[in-house]
């Protein structure tokens, strides 16, 4: 049996991982219980919901609507998703395409300047392995 927390904490990682590779420093949020409106990543030097999802049966517009639900909007949103031993995939909704990549050229731009302040790691402050 997987233990769903762990799963979740070793995909979410595996996206910092990928992001990284980039460019893009992001780490995990600090949510408790799914509860907290940063998303599953905080991207560094942007305002961008993130949402990760790593499941066998890829529900692409459940998780988008998650994504657009959770950002409340205030943020531009994405879904990063991967299905098991698959690709990652970008999943950016065509009304949100303009604002995720000013965001993510913003991050890009930040993570450069070592902006972020956090190791490479993908945790933040507080937040443990």
């Amino acid at each position: 049996m997987v233990n769903s927390n762990r799963k979740g904490q070793r995909i979410e990682l595996e996206a910092v991982a990928a992001l990284a590779a980039l460019g893009i420093t992001a780490r995990r949020s600090q949510q408790y219980q799914g509860f907290g409106s940063d998303g599953d990543l905080v991207i560094e030097g942007a305002s961008l919901h993130t949402e990760i999802k790593g499941r066998k049966a890829i529900a692409i517009y459940d998780w988008v609507e998650q994504a657009k639900r959770d950002s409340r909007g205030r943020r531009p949103y994405w879904v990063l998703c991967k299905a098991d031993r698959r690709d990652w995939l970008v999943v950016v909704p065509l009304s949100q395409w303009e604002a995720v990549c000013r965001e993510v050229d913003t991050a890009k731009a930040a993570s450069e300047r070592g902006a972020d302040g956090h190791g490479t790691d993908g945790l933040g402050p507080g937040v443990d392995a």
